[in-house]
């Protein structure tokens, strides 16, 4: 191959591939990435061609940014949310380990490594962007407004009364916890006569107190049955309060009642009563979680299942304080957590669209001094894959005509050590030669000098 041949071959491979990279990163610039400004935070679309689709968008937009769990929580309801019974409650109920503050801890570590700037970038592109003076506060939050003693009825005054509506509209979670003093209040009477019979210090004293406690199971069973009504009615209407007041990022979870009483054994009678006068209550918590339209009220955190058969291990009842102990709430807190943990929470922000195009000489006055950094500073995605993609063409191109001149140069050197042997093998012939006829030319001179020699003597 003649040697300038193969160099213009190799420098033309070269040149189509710088080529085809020149001409990408020009494609790419040209469809829509041709305002470029490094010195702020911010990046335009200036081409004529995205115009029409970025006039018919609106000027600002909502974007729910998820957060990683619930930032402003509220607790309503008895005193299984105020942490009544617990150790150091007396003193501030703020710091023992109830249930409410269980879950605030937990929250409030993962909001804390939270960061919503850098989340909200996520959402930006070149059309539209977010003031960091307009990014909400996101910090965990506990507001517990549960009362000790607490009933249905007083908890639907509350409501009804609009006490709670920033909560609805503005919170995250709300928990709730009501019912049990619908009952309690009906059977502490007969509560505390069992009570004196526990600890009476024989039988004999016991004995008129448990005659009182078996005539009165059966007025008791009726009282608690117009409870259980009450409590449906008031509770029908705490339901579709909810369901009419609470915003979209509400999440509201209501507790199921448990069972204090089911390791009596000394009044069976007592047990079963209260046993199904409690799964009524249940079953009302259930049968109101869906409106007329069968969307979800609130969720229901299941407590009534988890306690059963564990009521001496997670509430005070062997001291007759049906509150639940640390390891209940602990228990509480877990099919809370459970529930919540099926729902995705986040926050909103506002999202403004960039200055139309004739407005870029103005564009420093309107959004310089407001405009969250944004990565849109950074090279768009097009032309990145574009130019890498030119750059691998260009270095395929470059590695075959490498590979081409490698093959021509060991071609060019094959062909010169053949020749640097053949020029070598023919001085060897030649010397060889040489020799061969000197050798020759001494052998015929001494023949012809001994024929000379001979024909004198024979003269």
């Amino acid at each position: 191959m003649n040697k300038n041949i193969f160099k213009r071959v190799v420098l033309s491979v070269a040149t189509i591939g710088t080529l085809f990279v020149n001409i990408s990163s020009a494609e790419c610039f040209a469809t829509g990435y041709n305002y470029f400004d490094n010195s702020s935070s911010y990046y335009i679309d200036d081409s004529s061609s995205n115009n029409s689709s970025s006039n018919s968008l609106p000027d600002e937009k909502i974007q729910n940014v998820q957060l990683p769990a619930p930032a402003k929580c509220v607790v309503l309801g008895d005193s299984i949310s105020t942490g009544y019974g617990l150790d150091g409650y007396k003193i501030n109920p703020k710091t023992v380990s109830s249930y409410a503050n269980l879950m605030f801890s937990d929250y409030e570590e993962q909001i804390s490594q939270f960061d919503l700037e850098t989340q909200a970038r996520e959402y930006t592109d070149d059309q539209y962007y977010f003031k960091k003076k307009e990014l909400p506060d996101v910090s965990a939050k506990l507001e517990n407004y549960a009362k000790n003693g607490q009933t249905s009825l007083q908890l639907k005054d509350d409501l009804l009364s609009g006490k709670y509506d920033e909560c609805l509209k503005n919170c995250d979670l709300m928990v709730i916890s009501i019912g049990g003093n619908d009952l309690l209040d009906v059977i502490t009477d007969i509560f505390i006569k069992i009570k004196t019979v526990e600890n009476a210090e024989n039988f004999t004293s016991a004995l008129e107190t448990i005659g009182e406690v078996l005539s009165e199971i059966n007025l008791v069973s009726s009282n608690l049955d117009e409870a259980q009504k009450d409590f449906e009615k008031n509770f029908s209407e705490i339901a579709s309060y909810i369901d009419t007041h609470k915003s979209e990022r509400c999440f509201v979870v209501i507790q199921t009642v448990y069972n204090p009483f089911e390791e009596f054994s000394m009044f069976n009678s007592f047990k079963s009563m209260t046993e199904e006068k409690i799964k009524k209550i249940n079953q009302t918590i259930y049968d109101k979680q869906y409106n007329a339209n069968a969307q979800m009220i609130y969720s229901v955190a299941d407590v009534y299942t988890s306690f059963v058969g564990k009521s001496k291990e997670y509430t005070n009842i062997k001291d007759f304080d049906i509150h639940p102990n640390a390891t209940g709430h602990s228990k509480i807190y877990e099919v809370i957590k459970q529930t919540v943990s099926t729902q995705k929470f986040s926050v909103p922000i506002t999202l403004h669209k960039y200055p139309e195009p004739e407005l870029n000489s103005q564009v420093d006055e309107v959004v310089a001094d407001t405009i969250a950094p944004t990565p849109k500073n950074r090279l768009p995605i097009k032309l990145v894959l574009t130019l890498a993609i030119g750059v691998v063409i260009l270095a395929a191109f470059i590695s075959v005509s490498l590979i081409l001149w490698y093959f021509y140069q060991s071609h060019v050197k094959a062909k010169q050590a053949v020749s640097e042997q053949s020029i070598e093998k023919l001085q060897r012939d030649v010397k060889r030669a040489k020799t061969i006829n000197l050798g020759e030319g001494i052998t015929n001179f001494a023949r012809r000098k001994n024929k000379k020699n001979n024909n004198n003597n024979n003269k």
